[in-house]
Formats: structure tokens, C-alpha cells, sequence
């Protein structure tokens, strides 16, 4: 929460590099390192950011099983020209598939979004 009349002008934010745990289905990806935004966002207007955040859950090729993979990633920030980051928050990124190739996936406070194998407007 932000206190009343407070700029936040002087800092960027960022996300954190954090390696991913992954079983089942997605046992390949464990420790998929999820890097570090190589372009910090700017605070402007004393306390707006301007960035789009996607999620993805790749390509589910077959034969599809139950899996689960999360990235626990750190929310960052720091002083505009400083060299060190401080986290503030973790985005928990999670995402599930089961047998029949279904997958649902989700970030901090986005989700869960499902889809399955036969959705046209995927590549599978």
C-alpha cells in the first residue's frame, strides 16, 4: 500500500532472477532459471509504472501427464543510478497440466487461466 502524498520518482522496479521447481510433466524445467528483466521500469507520475507482464506456459507437446511448475519470482527495486536491489514482494507463478493436456496457469494476482489441447487460438 502506498502512503498518502509519497513519490516514488527516484526508484525503478524490476523482476528478480529466480530459479523455477518443476515435477511430473514439467520435472525438465526444474531450476529453469527465470532471469532478471534486463530493462527496469521507470516510476513516473510519482507512483505509476508503465510495462505489460505476460505469463506463458510454453508448448505442452505429448504424451501429456500430470505436472506442476512454479517460479517464485522477487519484485525488485531500487534507487535510479545505484547498483543494488531490494525486494518488496514475490510474484508466485504456477502453472499445472494433467493428463488429458490441460493447463492452468497463474501469476500473483492474475489467474488462474485454463486452456486445453483442442483451444484454436493455441499451438499445439
Amino acid at each position: 500500500m502506498q502512503a498518502p502524498g509519497v513519490s516514488y520518482q527516484r526508484l525503478e522496479v524490476q523482476e528478480g532472477e529466480f530459479s523455477g521447481k518443476g515435477q511430473g510433466y514439467y520435472a525438465n524445467l526444474n531450476n529453469l532459471v527465470h532471469p532478471a528483466w534486463s530493462a527496469p521500469l521507470p516510476i513516473f507520475n510519482g507512483n505509476q509504472m508503465n510495462g505489460i507482464d505476460t505469463i506463458y506456459s510454453g508448448l505442452q507437446g505429448q504424451p501429456w501427464s500430470a505436472g506442476k511448475f512454479e517460479w517464485n519470482i522477487p519484485w525488485q527495486w531500487r534507487i535510479v543510478g545505484t547498483a543494488n536491489w531490494t525486494t518488496f514482494a514475490y510474484a508466485n507463478h504456477v502453472q499445472e497440466i494433467n493428463a488429458l493436456g490441460a493447463v492452468s496457469i497463474g501469476k500473483f494476482n492474475a489467474g488462474l487461466f485454463a486452456t486445453t489441447p483442442s483451444d484454436p487460438n493455441q499451438a499445439y
